[in-house]
């Protein structure tokens, strides 16, 4: 989905679970305005050290994807019976962010 504005707010308006992005202040708006996890698209292959950048962006609260269709295995994970807010926990520990958060 294409939007204008604050992906934050529409994330929250929607009560969405994962927004994936491939700008970092997008991203930062989500965890900022919204309950859902928020994964940066960062294609691998540029001058930068992934494995620092991969764990500032965790400790961020914003997972790291190297494409989005490599990680929609994660969203299989997550088991659709359980409420909401475990799912959230479940999705979040399958991106490696920290469970705790919400």
């Amino acid at each position: 989905m294409v939007v204008h504005g604050s992906r934050g707010k529409v994330a929250s308006a929607l009560n969405l679970d994962l927004v994936a992005d491939d700008r970092p202040r997008n991203c930062v708006d989500v965890i900022s305005d919204s309950d859902a996890c928020a994964a940066l698209i960062l294609p691998y292959g540029r001058n930068v050290a992934i494995e620092t950048l991969d764990r500032r962006l965790l400790n961020l609260g914003i997972a790291p994807l190297p494409s989005i269709g490599d990680r929609l295995d994660v969203l299989d994970a997550v088991d659709a019976t359980v409420p909401r807010r475990d799912a959230r926990a479940q999705l979040r520990k399958q991106l490696g962010l920290r469970v705790g958060v919400s």
